[in-house]
């Protein structure tokens, strides 16, 4: 996605510092696209000591993504309501992912909620929570059982959004 305010990439960031150095150590975040925030976002990386566990790819491809969503264990979508009120509106990136196989966390922000279905095709946390975020990124990283019934749950939640379906 794009990276600006609204996404709520910093939290993600804030959120992922919070993890001990044994998670830090077991786990990589790629944050995928590219926008007006990209440059504070990697000096907030920079400033939180994560420079060795954050590579920011910058945006690729469609035809890439997959890909990326398949590789990934979680996909994450912090998404917040910015300073001048703009805010998430379905999320495509969401049911990309979801299509692709991979758990979801997500907000509670605009009309994400429409596409997650709390505990059930993922993870649904406030928003600018870190605390909260961390939580959840630990719940499904430690627990694989819940992770790939989410995955599952999410692929078939995916299905609705199909193009010929809508």
């Amino acid at each position: 996605g794009r990276l600006v305010k609204k996404k709520g990439v910093a939290d993600l960031l804030s959120a992922y510092a919070l993890f001990s150095d044994t998670q830090k150590k077991k786990t990589q975040l790629w944050i995928i696209g590219d926008g007006s925030e990209r440059k504070a976002l990697e000096q907030l990386c920079q400033s939180l000591g994560l420079d060795n566990q954050v590579t920011f790819w910058g945006k690729l491809a469609n035809q890439q993504l997959p890909d990326y969503y398949a590789a990934a264990d979680i996909f994450i979508a912090p998404s917040i309501t910015d300073a001048s009120g703009d805010t998430e509106g379905q999320g495509v990136t969401l049911v990309e992912a979801m299509a692709s196989g991979t758990a979801i966390i997500s907000t509670t922000t605009g009309g994400i909620s429409e596409v997650i279905e709390h505990q059930h095709s993922g993870i649904l946390v406030t928003p600018q929570a870190p605390l909260e975020l961390k939580s959840a990124m630990l719940q499904l990283l430690e627990d694989k059982n819940l992770r790939e019934k989410m995955a599952e749950q999410g692929k078939k939640s995916a299905q609705k959004y199909a193009w010929s379906r809508v």
